[in-house]
């Protein structure tokens, strides 16, 4: 990333510059220029990831020079650039053939498009309630981890993505169906339905016409607690890359496939521009808490996370 685009007196956007970043991809992928395509997936490896959008998804509005600044002095965010950054992850994965991205397009959803989601209930803004235009939107945040509501031309641009993924969740290609997300999602060869608890991800895979089956294994899943079954019966599959391979032979109509692995816990800390300091735990790619909590209980994208000694 050339470094005018964080300079301090660049007034960036960082929405925009993921904009050209996907164009370029784009381009390249139109046009058989393989060079703009390494240079987006360099740039998005480098740069983007874990700079431009942070691991837990927050995205700074602007680039450079902070134009618009929250209480604490850090740009306010928006899941735009997020949805951007995801997107990107998607199309590099799916297109560009670097299929460990996807556990970056899941982790994006997962822990920051899906929870900054405004989902109240419409009724008077006096009483809490949010206007019709809000209930399922998302909008540009002034708190780091909090503050729902609507920006018109952000929830577009998070839609989009969303729409994008959904699509890709099951993919056919000539070497049979992939399972690239673990989302529920259905088509004509298969029905997926992805569940968490007890700190185990269980995803089912209901084959509908019989074909070889694709299934990505996440790449931080903790091998050991790796099980797969085929109509519960224990398989031990081929891997190839990010994926385990069911061959056809081993499947009819009505088969389900079973994939449970473990959620394994960490804690990690992002330093936002202005010093703050934010603690996320973390159960596999979903954050299940935050410290400090910004805004209300009820605004914040996280629950409190309670740390010894508070």
């Amino acid at each position: 990333m050339r470094r005018e685009i964080v300079d301090p007196a660049h007034g960036g956007h960082n929405h925009s510059y993921h904009g050209t970043l996907r164009g370029l991809l784009l381009f390249g992928l139109l046009t058989g220029q393989r060079q703009y395509v390494d240079t987006v997936e360099a740039t998005y490896r480098k740069a983007v990831r874990g700079r431009l959008v942070k691991e837990s998804g927050w995205a700074p509005h602007d680039l450079g020079k902070t134009g618009f600044p929250n209480e604490h002095g850090d740009p306010v965010n928006e899941p735009a650039s997020t949805g951007d950054s995801a997107q990107l992850a998607l199309w590099l994965a799916l297109r560009a053939g670097c299929d460990d991205l996807l556990d970056d397009v899941e982790r994006l959803v997962r822990a920051r498009l899906l929870p900054s989601q405004c989902t109240w209930a419409v009724g008077s803004l006096t009483a809490g309630g949010r206007t019709p235009r809000e209930v399922g939107a998302w909008s540009v945040y002034g708190p780091c981890h909090a503050g729902k509501g609507c920006t018109p031309d952000v929830h577009a641009a998070v839609i989009h993505t969303l729409c994008d993924v959904y699509r890709d969740i099951i993919t056919r290609t000539a070497t049979g169906v992939r399972v690239n997300l673990h989302f529920s999602a259905e088509n004509e060869w298969l029905r997926t339905t992805a569940t968490r608890s007890g700190g185990k991800a269980r995803l089912s895979v209901r084959i509908k016409r019989p074909d070889n089956v694709w299934i990505r294994v996440p790449g931080w899943a903790p091998e050991a607690s790796l099980r797969l079954t085929v109509d519960g019966q224990p398989l031990t599959p081929r891997r190839l890359g990010v994926f385990a391979w069911i061959p056809a032979s081993a499947l009819k109509a009505g088969s389900e496939i079973v994939l449970v692995h473990d959620l394994p816990e960490r804690r990690t800390e992002e330093k936002m521009p202005s010093g703050r300091t934010y603690t996320f735990a973390w159960y596999g790619d979903e954050i299940v808490g935050v410290s400090p909590q910004d805004g209300s209980l009820s605004g914040s994208f996280y629950p409190k996370l309670e740390n010894k000694g508070e």
